[in-house]
């Protein structure tokens, strides 16, 4: 009788570990890819609030150059480019290799429009 009962748990142990190896291996894929979606949005969500950042600063040095400068001579001692008779003054700044941003400013003279347009090459 006894032997009877170990002939039919034969194989039994391994089937048991061959089927944790097979819901490991399905249920894995599906964890890996949901890790990776999260850091690449945690990414995207830095970059967007570095971004935010970038234009902010550029806003604040634009208003601080059209207050400090009386001329335009002035503005162009700010980094603007600034031609005669214009009354727009335009920076390109580099952060990085693939990160710039343009600051634009309209209507020098009058109520100032301030633009600032942050750029990422992908």
């Amino acid at each position: 009788m006894k032997m009877k009962m170990i002939k039919n748990q034969r194989g039994y142990a391994l089937l048991i570990v061959l089927l944790i190896i097979t819901v490991i291996g399905i249920f894995a894929p599906i964890l890996i890819s949901n890790l990776m979606n999260s850091s690449i949005q945690f990414e995207k969500a830095e970059q967007d609030i570095q971004l935010q950042k970038v234009k902010e600063m550029g806003e604040m040095y634009a208003e601080r150059a059209l207050v400090n400068a009386s001329s335009n001579q002035e503005l162009r001692g700010y980094g603007f480019d600034v031609s005669e008779g214009s009354d727009q003054a335009s920076m390109t700044i580099d952060l990085d290799p693939t990160t710039r941003f343009h600051i634009l400013i309209e209507n020098i003279n009058g109520t100032p429009n301030i633009t600032v347009t942050p750029y990422v090459e992908p």
